[in-house]
């Protein structure tokens, strides 16, 4: 897990080698959601796609960790007070359910072992080995997940 500000989210990109050629998408979310995205799934290039979230925080007790196999999440909260948990995938012993390999998501109930206050001009950068809780909040939360391939 990287967590950092969305000014250096271009020093990700090695991580990253599907990202070279959406950087110009990156750049312009790094300044806000575009206007011409709907919420929901908006494809990119290469695979790279971004879902836009507009939606009611939920409560840890209704949260379960989650876990990806082909895809890098990065998440970027443009409005709210979100809190995304995290544990390293090694440490979930609880299986909730696979990794489904249409939906790319499998589900872990342990508690996360941290926590990430995520405020606007923030990005958090979740690998396959990343076990996150994402959307922890009382209120709205507008954010992005860019869906990277691996």
């Amino acid at each position: 897990m990287i967590i950092d500000s969305v000014s250096r989210l271009s020093a990700c990109l090695p991580l990253l080698p599907k990202m070279s050629g959406v950087t110009a998408d990156l750049e312009r979310l790094s300044r806000g959601v575009p206007s011409s995205f709907k919420e929901g799934r908006n494809d990119l290039r290469d695979g790279v796609y971004v879902m836009l979230v507009r939606d009611k925080g939920r409560d840890e007790a209704d949260a379960l960790l989650e876990v990806h196999d082909r895809y890098a999440d990065i998440h970027i909260t443009f409005a709210g007070d979100e809190r995304i948990g995290w544990r390293p995938r090694s440490w979930c012993k609880r299986t909730h359910s696979t990794v489904s390999e249409d939906t790319d998501v499998g589900f872990f109930a342990d508690e996360p072992e941290g926590y990430a206050s995520m405020t606007p001009g923030l990005f958090a950068l979740f690998m396959p080995e990343d076990a996150h809780m994402p959307m922890l909040a009382d209120g709205q939360v507008e954010k992005v997940i860019v869906k990277v391939p691996l």
